[in-house]
């Protein structure tokens, strides 16, 4: 049980980092123009 959840926060937090990564790029090039 705690192994997963341990996996599962891992995996989440690379997701969200990615997800959050590629948002930023893009509303940064919204707020610009």
């Amino acid at each position: 049980m705690k192994l997963e959840t341990h996996k599962a926060s891992r995996k989440r937090k690379r997701k969200h980092s990615s997800s959050r990564g590629k948002r930023r790029s893009v509303g940064r090039k919204f707020n610009q123009p």
